[in-house]
């Protein structure tokens, strides 16, 4: 029904991941995969983030849809480089399968190892780095992946104790938001706004006299 809704809506394509709340099998994420495919004409890109489904998309599952031209890709947050070198593996098969990495710390290891691209969360209070990240990925330079690497842990930090309320708060100091989360999450409080701030200044995102 909300793939349906989606598509009413004039949506260009779904994101679909693992059913949440309980423990699934690898054929039953499938199954409900399909069933999104088998609701509307739209194309789907997976993803896979089972911190907050509590089940990781499981391998087979995704070779097995990536075999179904209508399924371009997948977005994989879990962070598991492992995981997603098999990931990558699926493009021999099929080049056009789109493998995408949406944590940050694995942002670098990830691009050199042939991810086509990067959608993390940081990316929203820091587009430059992750964009510098990208192509020097992409033209094999190591040795500036390693210290773009270590800017985006450091930069991390803006949501390092306040989770995702931290990452609002970075994005209304820039302008982009304003900085209050949806219900049941809180604004973050002085401290933490501090924290940010300094983060934030230290690799000069904000002019000197911003506001919190």
């Amino acid at each position: 029904e909300a793939a349906r809704q989606a598509e009413d809506a004039g949506a260009d394509a779904l994101v679909v991941g693992s059913p949440y709340y309980l423990p699934v099998s690898a054929a039953d994420q499938q199954r409900h995969i399909e069933a999104a495919l088998g609701a509307t004409g739209l194309p789907v890109v997976l993803y896979n983030i089972p911190q907050c489904t509590h089940t990781p998309l499981a391998f087979s599952t995704v070779q097995a849809l990536a075999s179904e031209s209508r399924v371009l890709g997948i977005k994989d947050s879990w962070g598991d480089l492992p995981y997603f070198q098999r990931l990558l593996t699926l493009k021999h098969a099929r080049p056009d399968f789109r493998v995408l990495q949406g944590s940050e710390h694995a942002a670098s290891a990830s691009m050199l190892l042939g991810a086509d691209g990067l959608i993390p969360g940081l990316a929203n209070v820091a587009p430059n780095v992750m964009v510098d990240l990208v192509q020097a990925a992409r033209r094999g330079d190591v040795a500036t992946c390693k210290g773009l690497h270590l800017d985006v842990v450091r930069l991390a930090d803006v949501y390092a104790s306040s989770g995702i309320a931290g990452l609002y708060r970075a994005c209304a100091m820039l302008g982009l938001a304003s900085g209050i989360p949806a219900e049941p999450w809180q604004p973050v409080g002085d401290q933490d706004t501090a924290d940010i701030k300094r983060v934030l200044h230290q690799y000069g995102l904000l002019p000197a006299g911003a506001r919190g």
